[in-house]
């Protein structure tokens, strides 16, 4: 009987021991870290942008948001700033960039300064740029830039 356990006992071990030598390879293999990924992204001006994404955007531009839309074969992230006083306000995107299976969107905003000179109409600054289709999920970042 002392036997079989004392077997039983080193096949346990043996087994549990290669279970984790299989996570650890795993681990090993992904070092841990993301992949990440530059992608490429084309900036849009709004009368250039097909119409449907010039209607949804026409919806969404009063207030801040950030959104996607799909369009053939391009997939189109649009950040809004929503109404501002004057001109000299904008939206600006950093990059773009594919974090294991997400797009990150990184994206700042920029305001007159003081001292400069600006339309004094109400404007609605907004960004829109153009990349390949794909069904990443898409997350936005606002980062601080700090003014040159």
């Amino acid at each position: 009987m002392r036997s079989i356990l004392l077997l039983l006992s080193v096949v346990f071990m043996i087994l549990a021991g290669c279970g984790n030598n299989a996570s650890e390879s795993e681990n090993e293999s992904s070092g841990g870290e993301k992949m990440k990924e530059k992608i490429a992204f084309e900036t849009v001006e709004m009368q250039n942008a097909p119409k449907d994404i010039q209607a949804t955007v026409q919806q969404k531009w009063l207030e801040k948001s950030t959104f996607t839309v799909p369009s053939d074969e391009d997939l189109y992230i649009i950040i809004t700033r929503g109404e501002m006083p004057t001109g000299g306000y904008s939206v600006h995107i950093e990059s773009i960039e594919k974090i294991d299976e997400e797009l990150v969107v990184s994206y700042y905003y920029t305001d007159p300064k003081k001292d400069d000179m600006v339309t004094q109409a109400i404007t609605k600054p907004i960004v829109i740029a153009k990349v390949d289709m794909t069904n990443a999920r898409v997350n936005f970042k606002e980062i601080q830039k700090s003014a040159p």
